[in-house]
């Protein structure tokens, strides 16, 4: 095992404090209803603006002010509302101890990563770069940003472990050819992970670094 490539949202760090009020604000300011609880955990996942216009319908000039809204209230203020998830930290340093290298593989902006990551003092653990997206409201499909870290680290897909929480980090690994471990943590369910063939599942952080030691 060569290196580990992380989904970031509820896999590095719970993120949903932060992204749930950015929701709530950017809905209520434009007297757009805001789901519940359970609507908007998963809402974490997919691009955000592709959940505007799919479940909320938006298009053109009312899509572009309400993810806007969005967007700059969450880059400004909100983004700061979150938590490395539990036993990251450790795993991380097992990894740096061990030469695997860490990445990160998300549809997050790469500069958010990178800022929270440095806010926590944890951006030096990525010696595998942060694969994200621009802000330009447009992504790669997942597997492409995967594909492009694992050409800039010069490495095979047998070589890695791609470790996520929703079926777009399960679709993406497979795509490339790479083993995916759902964790438990996150936001998606045992259910979600069985159904898209996730090829492991893991409680904690501890479990991953057995599949490192086994792989």
């Amino acid at each position: 095992m060569k290196a580990v490539f992380f989904d970031f949202d509820g896999v590095l760090f719970d993120t949903s404090e932060g992204i749930f009020m950015s929701f709530r604000k950017a809905l209520t300011d434009n007297g757009i209803a805001v789901p519940d609880e359970e609507v908007l955990h998963s809402f974490i996942g997919p691009p955000v603006y592709d959940t505007f216009r799919s479940w909320f319908h938006l298009e053109g000039d009312a899509f572009r002010k309400v993810y806007g809204e969005y967007r700059e209230y969450y880059d400004k203020c909100a983004y700061i509302h979150c938590t490395p998830c539990e036993g990251i930290r450790e795993l991380l340093e097992y990894l740096k101890d061990k030469g695997i290298q860490a990445s990160v593989v998300s549809f997050k902006a790469r500069f958010m990563i990178e800022r929270i990551l440095e806010r926590f003092g944890m951006l030096d653990f990525f010696t595998g770069g942060i694969g994200g997206t621009d802000t330009g409201g447009t992504a790669p499909d997942k597997s492409d940003i995967a594909r492009e870290r694992l050409a800039a680290l010069g490495l095979q897909a047998g070589e890695v472990l791609f470790v996520g929480d929703r079926k777009y980090d399960i679709e993406a690994a497979h795509a490339c050819g790479i083993r995916c471990a759902a964790v438990t943590w996150g936001f998606g369910s045992v259910e979600e992970f069985r159904r898209h063939g996730a090829d492991f599942i893991v409680n904690s952080t501890k479990e991953i670094q057995s599949l490192c030691e086994k792989l």
